[in-house]
């Protein structure tokens, strides 16, 4: 009886996909026109989830199952053992349109990528586009990126998009890798008291692409870190606490410089010279008026100056305070 069965009160048979019908409006799956060779008929056909299902292309083949005569639903496309992923055309049965062309879809682009490759107890979901996700594990002797260190069995997370059959964070468009325990062989920051990605072995997620835009549409976003931030260019490389720290450093010592002169202004505006000729009565300097005036402008400086301070050192010890709660 070749694919079709009964199960109970199930019966399941295969057909080749005629025709999808794609609503429009909302963008679903009404219905598929499926031709069962076992049967000889022409059917419609409709996915058995509205939550999880795939979209045949025209001229795949699909695992159906029928309940007491109540219609026929689609299961999943059946894999016509190629290792391409991006249509699964079954044996010889094709639907051609009136020139003879063979038919695949309206839209549909078949760029001929191949399967993911699979090791041992791993979950995958693939599209037919290179989008894939891989629930896998670190395994001693495999030859991948997440399995160079850990201990074996610990799990990771791999979403992206890609061309190959094994993900390539140098190839790959984009790509999400959540590790328990894996090093990742990709150069990150190299500021001295961070370990590199390929030298942590730890619980980490890389995140990749060729331009990465967090967006926030209400809210803020937030980085919070219990040790350190790190940011890296390609002209500068930078630590946050130091960075930070240098600032106030730099806030510090202008605020030296600004007591200092305004001391310094403050003594000579009061300061009394002897005048011309030697012996006549002291009298304050001629300009005495400016140094009240740099005086008055250096203390106005000062105090903005310690106001910035004030600030920046409240950010250190607000932390400091939060994490010793």
């Amino acid at each position: 009886m070749g694919l079709g069965g009964k199960l109970i009160d199930l019966e399941f048979s295969y057909a080749v996909v005629n025709q999808v019908n794609i609503d429009e409006d909302d963008g679903s799956v009404t219905s598929i026109v499926a031709y069962f060779p076992e049967r000889s008929e022409v059917n419609q056909v409709y996915p058995i989830s509205k939550h999880d299902f795939i979209v045949p292309l025209i001229s795949e083949a699909i695992l159906c199952v029928q309940r007491r005569s109540t219609g026929w639903y689609y299961l999943d496309t059946l894999n016509n053992n190629t290792n391409l992923i991006a249509n699964s055309k079954f044996r010889n049965q094709n639907v051609v349109d009136e020139d003879g062309n063979k038919l695949l879809g309206t839209n549909f682009t078949n760029n001929g990528l191949p399967r993911i490759k699979p090791y041992e107890g791993d979950y995958l979901i693939q599209g037919r586009f290179g989008n894939t996700i891989r629930l896998g594990s670190k395994q001693d002797g495999v030859d991948n990126v997440w399995s160079l260190d850990g201990e074996d069995g610990n799990p990771v997370i791999i979403i992206r998009n890609g061309e190959t059959d094994v993900e390539d964070m140098d190839t790959d468009d984009s790509f999400l890798y959540l590790t328990s325990d894996q090093s990742l062989p990709i150069d990150t920051i190299t500021y001295p008291e961070y370990e590199r990605t390929d030298q942590y072995i730890g619980a980490q997620v890389v995140i990749g692409a060729d331009r990465l835009v967090f967006y926030s549409k209400e809210e803020n976003i937030v980085i919070s870190s219990a040790k350190d931030v790190g940011i890296k260019t390609n002209n500068w490389n930078v630590d946050f606490t130091t960075f930070v720290d240098l600032m106030l450093d730099t806030i510090s010592a202008l605020e030296s410089v600004s007591t200092q002169l305004a001391t310094q202004a403050q003594a000579t505006s009061v300061l009394t010279v002897t005048s011309a000729p030697s012996g006549g009565p002291s009298t304050p300097p001629v300009n005495a008026s400016q140094f009240v005036t740099v005086n008055t402008q250096t203390n106005q400086i000062k105090s903005q100056i310690t106001q910035i301070k004030t600030s920046l050192e409240n950010m250190k010890n607000w932390y400091l305070y939060k994490i010793h709660l």
